[in-house]
Order: C-alpha cells, then sequence, then structure tokens
C-alpha cells in the first residue's frame, strides 16, 4: 500500500515522521515553509520540492515540500492508495469534496490530530482499508481509532470490510448495504463459494479462520438457496438477494536476470504471494518490459501458471515512474533504459492499481504485486 502523509505544522511533521517509522515506509508532504523553519534543521533527508502535485527534484526517502495543499492533496488522491492527513477533518472534507468518485475505487482517507490522540478514520473505511490502517496505526502509537460505520461499531463482520483481504472486490455496489444490514439486523446470511475458482479451496480455508462457515455452489444453483447471500466467484450472478465477491486481478510485475529459468521465476512468484498470505494462484497476469520479449523462462513460466504476459515498451515504463515516483535501479537503467521494470511494468498494465507488494528481489528475480482497483 503506497501510504502519503500530509502536515500542515511542525506538530504534524513531528507526527509524520512518527507514521513512517511504524507504517515501514510513507512518502511525507509538507508545507514548504516547514523546510527552511524545521526540516532543515531535524531532517537529515534530502528533500523534493512539490509545486501543486508535480516533483521538482525526486530522491528516495525524501520529505516532499509543497506550495498549496489543495492541489497537491487532490493529485495524490489518484496515485496514493491512503492518505492520512494530520489536520483539522474540515479542511481536508473541503480540499477533497472535487475528487471524490465511488467508495469501490477511492483510496483510504485518514485524519490525525497533531497530538496524536485519535486517528479518524474518514473515507472509504471498508473497501479502501481506512478502517483497518486506523486500527493498525492506532495500536502502534497508543492512540484512539475513530471507527463510525455501524458494523465495525457492531462488531459484525461485514463482507465489503473483509472483501480486500480476501483479495476479492463486492459487486454490485447497492446490495452492500442490503447484507449489511441484515448482519445488523440477526437475519442469516448465506456465503457460497463457487467452486470453479482457481482460489475457491483456499478461499474456504481462509473464511473458516475467520469464523465465516461457506459452502459450495455454481452459479446456477445460487437462485435457489433462501435468504441473502454472499457469493465468492469470477462468474457473478444477477439478484436482489445475492452480493458477488469477485476476484481482484493481481499483477505480477517481473524483472529478471537473461537466462534465468522458468521453477526460479515462479519460485519467486509463490515467495512473493505467501508474503501477502495468498496463493501464486491469485496471480492474474504478469507483466514486464518488452525487452524480455524472447526470455524463455519468463514464457515457460507464464504458460505453466496459464497466465497471459503483458510486455511494456520503455517510454510507457518511463511515464509510470514519473507518475508514481518510483524508485529506480542506475545498474537497471544502464542495462535496459529505464530504472524500474516490475513496479513499473505492473501499473501499465491496469487502469488504475493498488500496490500489494513493493519491488522485492528474489536472487535473479524482482517481484512487484499490484491489485487492479
Amino acid at each position: 500500500m503506497r501510504v502519503a502523509v500530509f502536515a500542515i505544522t511542525a506538530a504534524g511533521y513531528k507526527q509524520a515522521r512518527r507514521l513512517r517509522e511504524v507504517l515501514d515506509g510513507a512518502d511525507i508532504y509538507v508545507k514548504e515553509d516547514l523546510a527552511e523553519a524545521d526540516i532543515a534543521e531535524t531532517d537529515v533527508e534530502k528533500q523534493r520540492i512539490i509545486i501543486t502535485g508535480k516533483t521538482k527534484m525526486a530522491e528516495a526517502e525524501a520529505t516532499n515540500t509543497f506550495a498549496e495543499l489543495g492541489p497537491t492533496l487532490q493529485s495524490a488522491f489518484a496515485s496514493y492508495d491512503a492518505l492520512i492527513c494530520i489536520m483539522a477533518t474540515g479542511i481536508v472534507v473541503r480540499l477533497l469534496a472535487p475528487v471524490i468518485k465511488d467508495k469501490l475505487t477511492d483510496p483510504a482517507v485518514l485524519v490525525m490530530d497533531e497530538t496524536g490522540r485519535f486517528v479518524i478514520s474518514l473515507l472509504s473505511g471498508h473497501v479502501g482499508g481506512a478502517n483497518r490502517l486506523a486500527e493498525q496505526i492506532a495500536e502502534k502509537l497508543h492512540a484512539t481509532p475513530v471507527i463510525t460505520t455501524a458494523t465495525d461499531r457492531e462488531g459484525v463482520q461485514a463482507p465489503d470490510a473483509f472483501a480486500g483481504q480476501l483479495a476479492l472486490h463486492p459487486w454490485p455496489k447497492e446490495q452492500i448495504q442490503m447484507i449489511n444490514m441484515a448482519l445488523l439486523q440477526g437475519k442469516e446470511v448465506h456465503y457460497l463459494i463457487n467452486k470453479s475458482m482457481k482460489t475457491a479451496e483456499w478461499t474456504y480455508k481462509a473464511l473458516e479462520r475467520m469464523g465465516i462457515q461457506a459452502g459450495f455452489a455454481f452459479p446456477e444453483a445460487v437462485h435457489s438457496f433462501p435468504g441473502n447471500i454472499v457469493y465468492i466467484t469470477d462468474d457473478a450472478v444477477y439478484n436482489t438477494r445475492v452480493l458477488n465477491l469477485l476476484p481482484r486481478r493481481l499483477v505480477a510485475g517481473v524483472g529478471c536476470r537473461a537466462g534465468t529459468l522458468a521453477p526460479e521465476i515462479i519460485g519467486a512468484l509463490k515467495a512473493a504471494t505467501k508474503k501477502l498470505d495468498l496463493s501464486v494462484r491469485h496471480i492474474s497476469m504478469v507483466a514486464t518490459t518488452v525487452v524480455k520479449r524472447n526470455e524463455e523462462g519468463l514464457l515457460e513460466a507464464a504458460k505453466r501458471m496459464g497466465v497471459e504476459i503483458d510486455f511494456h515498451e520503455n517510454i510507457a515504463l518511463a511515464y509510470q515512474i514519473k507518475k508514481y515516483s518510483l524508485e529506480e535501479s542506475q545498474f537497471v537503467k544502464m542495462t535496459i533504459g529505464v530504472g524500474n521494470v516490475a513496479e513499473a511494468a505492473a501499473y501499465a498494465s491496469v487502469e488504475s492499481g493498488i500496490r500489494a507488494l513493493p519491488k522485492t528481489k528474489y536472487n535473479n528475480v524482482t517481484v512487484a504485486l499490484l491489485w487492479e482497483r
């Protein structure tokens, strides 16, 4: 998950640095007047100047500064998976109002006070993961999470909340409220899994660990079940009593040394998905540079896994590197012309994505995992 933290005061900047530590990395954005008054004295990191959301100079592990909060925050809304704003809630609401679109695709937005006492889940609490992130931050910083979603308040496991943990996407949106209301009222909700899915057995065991008992049913049989139904399937059912949880596409961006064999590439992909408690079966596409279009090991790995490969020209990769300020390797840049293959290729393969795993090196293979929104 790519996280951006915004602060507009020195006290807020102090909390932003605490957040970066507990989140194992996050991009910090502060007002440019703080750069002279505070950052120069307390932060030994290099800076990159952000003016209305555009990078003037990129440096790894940088603290970013902005002249205007509004344009920068709105720009980050489109390119990050989560925004944490250390400021008044009203400021965030007013500035983000023009860019808010849909709770199924908007990033998580959290608000934190400058003293670090409260962490508020403001937007995309369930699908975007804001509620879960607020709880994680609050636990690590000994703060109080503020979550107002009815199901969370009542301790009910809402399908749209845990869907993300199971690599699923709820559809249609209007059925979410129907199912959650039924759960709040104590009505019975049946959980069914389409057994033809590649990840059916994995999903069944994952639900079991969460205390949810599910059954198996093919799409044509779902209509005969009574009551409200949550159906986990890759073949959606159209029924006013059914909320479908559809598999999200998981794109694996891959970079590898020339001559790397298929077993090593597949092994790296298995290791990468295991980090997310997922199976390699969740991967629906491999993405890489066009330079690797004749790499036999990579072609064979995709064939064995039964997934397609998406090849991208350097210009497309360079665009993604700039858009998401992706870290570049000078060695890779000298070798193929761009300094990031795995992450850039994964982003290039989707219209909009959520980073699941940053580029991670496994001997001769580098892997990055990205969920399609």
